[in-house]
């Protein structure tokens, strides 16, 4: 998610403005994206304003150092390697459509028609899985309970999802369907490390 958030945005930007400043990223032409828009300009701001911040906070990183001091900011694609999944989460939401279709097309390059994820259900699939993540982080049970926080299901796993009972979507099986797409849309490269990484362990 990291690297092709990244590269999806980066990859041919030639403007001089810093990418994290351009307005671009963030506003359209849409009314619900416009810069009139009291609540999109709110949203906008708080973005920049963590992005800054979540800079600040990294200052001490040896390579944020050398970045500034080299080059009087921190390299995009560095800010991205230091994001969290909910950093990611939430700046993909700040994202106007047309910058969140580019990020969700290079993250299904690799994947068949059929299986291409779109923007709207990654952003429902980051949303989701940052609500997995924050259970886990306060050992919260994932077992036998039902979730609220529901990725939605791609078109193409219909199928799989069993509706015996009305609750049989809000199981754990279904944020297993929206992972299992997000590591097939991995490059071979990014797939040999991980499984290197936990053969490890």
């Amino acid at each position: 998610m990291k690297k092709s958030t990244a590269d999806a945005l980066t990859l041919g930007y030639q403007k001089t403005i810093y990418i994290f400043e351009d307005d671009d990223l963030y506003f359209s032409e849409q009314s619900k994206y416009c810069k009139d828009n009291p609540k999109r300009q709110d949203t906008v701001l708080k973005t920049k304003y963590h992005l800054s911040r979540f800079i600040f906070e990294k200052q001490d990183d040896s390579i944020v150092k050398n970045q500034i001091r080299q080059y009087g900011v921190v390299l995009p694609w560095t800010v991205f390697r230091l994001m969290t999944f909910g950093n990611i989460s939430s700046f993909l939401v700040a994202l106007q459509p047309g910058y969140r279709n580019k990020v969700a097309a290079y993250i299904s390059l690799l994947l068949y028609k059929d299986d291409k994820i779109p923007a709207k259900i990654l952003l429902s699939w980051c949303n989701a899985l940052r609500y997995l993540r924050n259970i886990c982080s306060y050992n919260g049970r994932l077992y036998e309970r039902l979730h609220h926080t529901l990725p939605a299901l791609h078109h193409s796993d219909k199928e799989l999802l069993e509706t015996n009972s009305e609750n049989d979507d809000k199981t754990l099986f279904i944020y297993f369907i929206a992972m299992r797409h997000l590591i097939l849309s991995m490059s071979l490269e990014t797939q040999n490390f991980w499984n290197k990484k936990y053969k490890i362990y």
